[in-house]
């Protein structure tokens, strides 16, 4: 942050945001503070306490708004490196009840489980009006409360806002006021309740926050954004219809192409093209759609126009566009955007305004349509529960479905086949075998991983939670996930009944709270995997004879991990379809290798490599390989046999800077097989025929490595203290620098230890973490993932 920006705080911010509807006043009501009291012991981060009340306020009139609906955001911060921060906490909708009757509410009521996670500590908000003035109590507490202490705080401001009203109020003198505790009383109302332009979350006044102060892009200095007279295009494909269909300078949509003669069958003019992209099989390769929502590389229409910008090779046909001119390579990157987001005909994807160098409206979450399910007999499709994933937050559950195909018809006879005995109690007399699996997600979305519980327990056991329904008419409403099995009628129309959507990392019981029976689970090694994808889509279709199996009936495990960057809220829906076959000879495996997942240990405005190998079983045949990394991996690649096994000791491979190793340094022999650069869409190899690796050790080794960039190229996304999330549970590796591990951002003194004082960084702030492994997306890891079958 800048020093402008940081004089421009009054004290440390606390903010609860509630959004507001359309017609939202303008001018916040400034309340008198009555109690603050907030303690960090030292070492015993389960102790941690947070209070603020407010009495007496005639200010507080207004509690019409439904935050049953509604829901609210909290924040606590503060201006100097010292001072804690919280980031923006969600306040879910349904941990609200109404104090008083519906027409004539006394106020509102906030009630969660500190314990968990998802409520970042936050127990307790309640907001009472009253003729004699209204009140205004928050309560936090315990080791998931983000709030650290760890000296003087300059100031504290408090905002509240229900609807159209907003509040705020401001202590800036205190009892006591050190390392670990901080208490103060009657504060007088504030000036004003300002935000904090520049610290990447979007707050009260702000239309955006790029988390620069930068005016070159379409979030400006001041956090304004793209102002309503400035919006060129309400949506995405709007700008890209305008700009490359009907460009004079590419003529996709003249008379001649794919205007009135609508050559190769496709309508590119406005109004029709979107129907005729689509989900839409193209002619030149009825396999292929024109345009498959959530994966460019898998939509003819990316295909033919990267084929012209980027001279790819293999695409059947004449590269697009046809005329002379050449679609941009920014131009290009827009429509990989666009089709990564859902394809949606009117919504914004988040940096498609940049690459289009147009305003658009601001970024909102993105959806993906729902795919077709298999036709009947051919297959079977499971929804996972639509989930709340709140604006700015970040979330990774577990939460289970239910399902029973032993109903005739359901599986045709051909596609029944003896359990192979790794199903425990759903080791029924018979499973189904399918050979394709294609897993569809909203974008938000940074894994998702389907399991199959294989334990002795039935619906009916705690461990699942509160069986209810997600999105449709009954959402919220309990359910019993067998009823539309058994009797034909769905408990939740137009929605998913689920059990409770709960925290946990991998859904692995023995790293949080526990998750399913006691048998479910241990570090997913008996849970087989269903599918999974690490995008908004994942195709995956087996080799000729290659399958895998299911019991007839059982509970479907949802492992999703997602981010939601937006200042609006969604609700998260996923889909896997499986294709049955009889085609039946080889079992298909899968390998994660995660041994050194959390290796990565990157200072501040450096890059690091690191490398390791992996020996294939004799007789392996890949078929799909791709990699894993979060958002600081730039770059991965794998190097091909042969190569002599390192790094395989008790100790994580070592960095390319240290030397100690030099066998898995980077650049030593064997050829470069897979490069990827983005680690939220890697490179997947499809291999037909499957790649068979055998022979010796060394001619059935490859190599592979990650490179991560800590700042280096680009100082603006180094890791900060301020920002960076708390893994969860908390003894996981990941979440913010210990204060002693803090280094400058800007000035003379970028890149050196700051001892978590802004004083030892002239012209800069103390901020800057190293980068290294951890659960959560701002930290990293290091995972190399392939399909594969023996013979």
């Amino acid at each position: 942050m800048s020093t402008a920006r940081a004089a421009g705080l009054a004290g440390l911010a606390l903010v609860l945001l509630i959004a507001a509807p359309a017609g939202a006043h303008d001018d916040a009501h400034k309340l008198s503070g009555s109690k603050l009291k907030m303690s960090d012991p030292a070492g015993r981060i389960e102790k941690r306490k947070f209070i603020f009340k407010a009495k007496r306020q005639l200010q507080i009139y207004d509690v019409s708004e439904d935050l049953t609906e509604l829901g609210a955001n909290l924040r606590v911060a503060g201006p100097g490196a010292a001072d804690g921060r919280s980031g923006m906490i969600y306040l879910a909708p349904g941990a609200w009840k109404r104090l008083g009757k519906a027409d004539s509410p006394k106020g509102w009521k906030y009630k969660a489980e500190y314990r968990y996670p998802y409520s970042e500590g936050v127990s307790t908000v309640i907001v009472k009006k009253s003729s004699s003035g209204g009140s205004l109590l928050v309560k936090a507490k315990g080791q998931h409360w983000p709030y650290y202490i760890l000296g003087p705080q300059q100031g504290v401001e408090i905002s509240l806002t229900l609807g159209g009203e907003r509040y705020c109020a401001s202590f800036s003198e205190f009892k006591k006021n050190e390392a670990g505790k901080v208490m103060a009383k009657g504060a007088p109302a504030p000036s004003e309740c300002s935000s904090v332009c520049g610290n990447g979350e979007i707050e009260l006044g702000e239309q955006c926050d790029d988390a620069n102060d930068s005016d070159d892009d379409n979030c400006s200095a001041t956090c304004q954004g793209c102002m309503p007279a400035d919006i060129e295009y309400q949506s995405t494909f709007a700008a890209l219809q305008e700009l490359i269909f009907d460009s004079e300078q590419y003529q996709c949509s003249n008379e001649v192409c794919h205007g009135s003669s609508q050559a190769g069958g496709l309508d590119l003019r406005a109004g029709a093209s979107h129907a005729a992209l689509v989900n839409v099989a193209s002619t030149i390769n009825p396999n292929v759609v024109r345009v498959f929502p959530g994966d460019q590389d898998l939509s003819m229409l990316y295909l033919k126009v990267a084929a012209k910008t980027l001279g790819t090779a293999g695409v059947p046909g004449s590269p697009m566009p046809s005329a002379a001119t050449t679609v941009s390579e920014s131009l290009l990157g827009a429509l990989k955007l666009w089709i990564q987001g859902g394809a949606s005909a009117g919504g914004v994807v988040a940096g498609s305004s940049e690459l289009l160098e147009a305003c658009l409206p601001e970024p909102g979450p993105n959806k993906i349509p729902r795919p077709e399910a298999p036709a009947a007999g051919s297959g079977v499709q499971f929804a996972m529960p639509g989930y709340h994933l709140g604006a700015q937050t970040e979330r990774e559950l577990c939460m289970s479905t239910y399902y029973d195909l032993t109903a005739p018809g359901l599986v045709p006879d051909e596609y029944r086949v003896p359990c192979p005995g790794v199903f425990g109690a759903n080791d029924t007399d018979e499973c189904f075998a399918y050979s394709t699996t294609l897993l569809a997600q909203d974008p938000q979305s940074h894994h998702n991983i389907v399991l199959i519980y294989r334990g002795d327990y039935g619906v009916d056991d705690p461990g699942w939670g509160q069986w209810r329904c997600y999105l449709g008419a009954n959402d919220g409403e309990p359910c019993d996930p067998r009823q539309v099995y058994e009797t034909g009628t769905d408990p939740c129309p137009d929605g998913v009944c689920g059990g409770d959507d709960v925290e946990g990392v991998g859904c692995l019981p023995s790293l949080g709270d526990p998750y399913g029976p006691p048998d479910f689970g241990f570090i997913n090694l008996d849970s087989p995997q269903v599918a999974g994808a690490q995008q908004a889509t994942q195709l995956l279709e087996l080799p000729d004879g290659v399958y895998w199996t299911l019991p007839m009936q059982g509970i479907i495990v949802w492992n999703s991990h997602a981010f939601n960057l937006t200042s609006q809220d969604t609700r998260l829906e996923g889909w896997a379809n499986l294709d049955f076959t009889s085609d039946l000879s080889y079992p298909a495996q899968l390998l994660a290798y995660i041994k050194y997942i959390w290796t990565q240990d990157v200072p501040p405005f450096e890059q690091r490599e690191y490398c390791a190998t992996y020996t294939m079983p004799s007789d392996m045949n890949v078929f799909w390989l791709s990699s894993h990394t979060h958002k600081r991996g730039v770059r991965w690649r794998y190097y091909a046999p042969p190569q002599q096994p390192c790094g395989d000791g008790p100790a994580p491979p070592v960095p390319f800077s240290t030397g100690t190793d030099p066998d898995c340094l980077p650049g030593q022999t064997g050829d470069i097989f897979y490069e990827s650069h983005t680690y939220s869409d890697p490179v997947e190899l499809r291999y037909d025929p499957p790649w068979n690796l055998s022979g010796s050790v060394s001619e059935r080794t490859v190599k592979y490595c990650a490179l991560y960039d800590n700042g280096m190229n680009d100082p603006s996304t180094v890791k900060r203290r301020s920002t960076s999330p708390m893994p969860y549970p908390t003894f996981l590796p990941g979440g913010p620098c210990a204060p002693e591990d803090t280094y400058c951002i800007g000035g003379p003194n970028q890149g050196q230890l700051c001892q978590n004082s802004d004083g030892n960084c002239p012209g800069g702030e103390c901020d800057a973490c190293p980068s290294r492994g951890g659960v959560r997306t701002d930290d990293e890891m290091f995972v190399p993932i392939l399909y594969y079958y023996s013979d």
